[in-house]
C-alpha cells in the first residue's frame, strides 16, 4: 500500500478516533494548525519576494540615473491668511468658542518648498465645543496640523476649563493667493 492511498488514510484516521475520538480530535486540529502555519509562511515569503523586485527594480531606476516617481497626493494650496482668518472664525462661530489672545506667524523653512502658517490661542467654552471647533478647523484645513492642545481649570469658580491652542497650515511656497 503506497502511503497516498486516499483509502488507507481513511482506515488510519477509523482507527483513531474510534479508538480515542480525544486523541483522533487533538491530530485533527494540530494538523489543521500546521496547514495554516505553512500557508501563512508561503503568502509572508511571497511579500519579501516582491518587496525585493519591487526594491531592485527601484535600485536600477536610480542607477541608470532615472528617479523614481514621487508620490501621487493631494497638493500643498497657494497661502492666503485671509482663507486661513475666516476658517478659524468660522469654525469657532459654528462652535459656540471665543478666541482670545490669538497671535500668527509665517515660518519661511530654508530651501522646503512650502510656507508654514501658525496660529496661537485661548479659549474657555466647553470642551466638547473647543473639540468640535478644532475637529471643524482642521477638516477645512486639509493641510493643516494640530501641534498642541491642553487645557485645564484652575479655580473651582471657574466656569469652563482655559485651553490653549496651537495649529499649523502648510502652503505652497512661492506667490500668495490674495
Amino acid at each position: 500500500m503506497a502511503p497516498l492511498d486516499l483509502q488507507f488514510w481513511k482506515y488510519q484516521w477509523g482507527r483513531i478516533s474510534q479508538g480515542n475520538p480525544i486523541v483522533g480530535y487533538l491530530i485533527l486540529a494540530l494538523s489543521a494548525a500546521l496547514l495554516a502555519a505553512l500557508v501563512s509562511a508561503c503568502i509572508g515569503q511571497l511579500r519579501i519576494w516582491e518587496a525585493n523586485s519591487r526594491l531592485d527594480g527601484l535600485r536600477r531606476l536610480e542607477a541608470n540615473g532615472h528617479a523614481p516617481k514621487a508620490p501621487s497626493g493631494p497638493r500643498l494650496e497657494r497661502f492666503s491668511s485671509s482663507e486661513f482668518g475666516r476658517e478659524l472664525l468660522s469654525s469657532s462661530k459654528a462652535a459656540g468658542v471665543e478666541i482670545q489672545n490669538a497671535t500668527f506667524s509665517l515660518e519661511l523653512p530654508p530651501q522646503a518648498g512650502f510656507l508654514k502658517y501658525t496660529a496661537r490661542f485661548e479659549t474657555a467654552a466647553p470642551y466638547p465645543a473647543v473639540r468640535a471647533m478644532v475637529s471643524k478647523l482642521l477638516t477645512a484645513l486639509p493641510h493643516g496640523a494640530l501641534e498642541e492642545f491642553s487645557c485645564s481649570k484652575g479655580d473651582r469658580d471657574e466656569r469652563f476649563p482655559r485651553c490653549s491652542i496651537h495649529l499649523s497650515a502648510f502652503y505652497l511656497r512661492g506667490e500668495s493667493a490674495r
